[in-house]
């Protein structure tokens, strides 16, 4: 692999908080929903949160790196075979991979 020369990339520019645009507005806060930036108005699952704190003592070691346990799961679900679901840390990950 080559490396890339990555000078002229923008740097990345976050999403404007509900408090700057709500002031900016002259709104409310708790009147808007932010959609961007990848936030989740609604909060996490109750599921995801009872994962969490089930496995909170753990968080201290990396997860193992393959998913074969969670791909055949996936795979039995959806009636395909474990090599066609594939894994991956979000779209870049895959991209990258």
């Amino acid at each position: 692999m080559e490396p890339r020369d990555l000078s002229d990339h923008s740097p990345y520019v976050p999403g404007r908080g509900v408090e700057e645009v709500a002031r900016d507005r002259g709104l409310d806060p708790d009147d808007l929903i932010k959609l961007s930036s990848n936030e989740n108005p609604h909060g996490p699952s109750p599921a995801a949160v009872e994962a969490i704190r089930e496995h909170a003592d753990r968080v201290n070691q990396y997860p193992k790196s393959s998913h074969t346990d969670l791909t055949a799961r996936i795979a039995e679900k959806w009636g395909v075979d474990d090599g066609q679901v594939w894994v991956s840390p979000g779209a870049d990950g895959s991209i990258d991979s």
